[in-house]
């Protein structure tokens, strides 16, 4: 019903609020650096695989904590946020799709996000007409488009000739890329609990 539907909403709006950090300003800093440093392509996005895969580590464990101190009571909405948080996991391959910008070859992006949000759109639509799904299996739906999108981006980057199996990390590129991005981290910081905090104070005091 409405309340179940408010549990994504208020899911969200929590995960933002703890996990807005995880993408460390990257996104406006890595297409830059392609550019820049062409040689180093695989370099930089294999640095910025893994800052992304222990920033969302580190901000799921946060964020799991905080919902169970929060809400201790309520099973199904920590549920929600345990299965939502785990998206954060899989957009460090938007690494993928920083490369693509860096390209200028949007098409490649839009056809891979597009096909995922059929899929999603299909599937939701099938739970809820034929199967009258639970709140926790459109949960697992809003999941599983992350899962497609990541799964797409790697297979777009391999039929483009590359292979993810040829990043490598480098801690002194990993510093450089955060010294670049911090300005933007705490400015997303800051948008993030500006548009979401509302609705986490809504929720607490209800």
């Amino acid at each position: 019903g409405p309340e179940q539907l408010g549990y994504i909403s208020y899911a969200t709006a929590f995960i933002g609020l703890f996990c807005s950090f995880a993408a460390l300003g990257l996104k406006s800093i890595v297409p830059l650096e392609i550019v820049r440093n062409p040689s180093a392509k695989e370099e930089i996005l294999g640095s910025s695989f893994l800052l992304f895969l222990c920033t969302g580590l580190i901000a799921t464990a946060i964020t799991i904590f905080s919902i169970q101190i929060i809400q201790p009571e309520n099973k199904v909405l920590q549920t929600i946020v345990f299965i939502l948080v785990l998206r954060t996991f899989f957009q460090a391959f938007d690494c993928i799709e920083l490369y693509f910008h860096s390209q200028v070859k949007a098409k490649n992006i839009v056809i891979i996000q597009s096909t995922a949000f059929i899929i999603t759109c299909s599937l939701k639509w099938i739970l809820i007409i034929y199967y009258k799904g639970t709140i926790l299996v459109f949960a697992l739906i809003l999941l599983a488009d992350h899962v497609f999108v990541a799964v797409g981006l790697v297979i777009m980057y391999n039929l483009v000739g590359h292979n993810i199996l040829n990043w490598r990390f480098n801690i002194h590129r990993a510093k450089s890329l955060l010294c670049d991005s911090w300005p933007i981290i705490f400015g997303t910081i800051f948008s993030v609990i500006n548009m979401e905090i509302d609705k986490i104070l809504i929720a607490a005091f209800s």
